[in-house]
């Protein structure tokens, strides 16, 4: 649908606090065809073997990923699962759309060059040719991208320890908690100084909110914290991150 039309793809996992139509302008206005998210490109490493967010993907008409659809049938073939990639869940996306935008900046980030991956092979790099090597020459020049790092947007630090159902007036120092203390070199957390639910809330996402550049917000491992709670028990928790999401972004509760 991005090749043919143009759009915006984002993951259902996410919750929308403003609208988009300023990313999309500004897209449109400095001449760029795709716009997303890349980690690493802020010079923070990953520890995780990806390098493309593809839950959440801005694009004009064909552009990258008319490459990207013919990337896609050539990687698949007749098989019916994406067994033969390095990744079978990234296969089709990250693995597929990385190698793509490599083509157009041959400096971007590589996952493999990131000493905090454990599984460097299975970086996405290593998928297709090297075309960051220049094997056809110079960048390619005729589309233009907008890349931003999801962790300095979006994607909340907190996000990998359930969040959602965090509460924002609770000052509790979890500091010594295994999944709060895990902050290294990087992890989620890393360079990330608060250490209570209150704290992270005003530390690390009101910030975002209030500088007007954080249209919405990302959760990972499906939102699961919220299967645990109906749709009545998630609107009577009125202090929870979510019911505050929920305030934010304008809709009725």
């Amino acid at each position: 649908l991005l090749a043919r039309y143009g759009g915006v793809a984002w993951d259902i996992s996410m919750i929308l606090l403003r609208p988009l139509d300023d990313y999309w302008d500004e897209m449109v206005e400095q001449g760029a065809t795709f716009r997303g998210y890349m980690y690493r490109i802020n010079g923070r490493p990953w520890r995780h073997e990806e390098a493309m967010a593809v839950w959440f993907l801005m694009s004009r008409r064909e552009g990258v990923f008319a490459a990207a659809v013919r990337s896609q049938v050539i990687g698949m073939g007749d098989r019916a699962d994406t067994g033969a990639y390095l990744d079978w869940y990234r296969a089709l996306g990250d693995h597929t759309l990385t190698a793509i935008l490599s083509m157009y900046n041959y400096s971007l980030p590589k996952c493999f060059d990131d000493p905090t991956v454990p599984k460097q092979w299975a970086c996405p790099e290593h998928e297709q040719p090297p075309w960051y090597k220049g094997l056809t020459g110079i960048e390619r020049t005729d589309t233009r991208l907008m890349l931003g790092d999801p962790r300095d947007g979006p994607q909340l630090p907190m996000a990998w320890i359930g969040m959602e159902m965090f509460n924002v007036l609770d000052d509790t120092d979890r500091s010594s908690e295994q999944k709060w203390a895990d902050n290294g070199l990087g992890a989620p957390m890393h360079d990330t100084s608060c250490s209570s639910m209150k704290q992270c809330w005003e530390d690390e996402f009101m910030p975002r909110f209030q500088a007007g550049n954080l249209k919405f917000v990302k959760f990972f491992n499906h939102g699961a914290t919220l299967d645990q709670n109906s749709r009545e028990e998630l609107l009577a928790d009125t202090g929870t991150y979510f019911y505050s999401w929920i305030r934010l972004s304008g809709l009725p509760v």
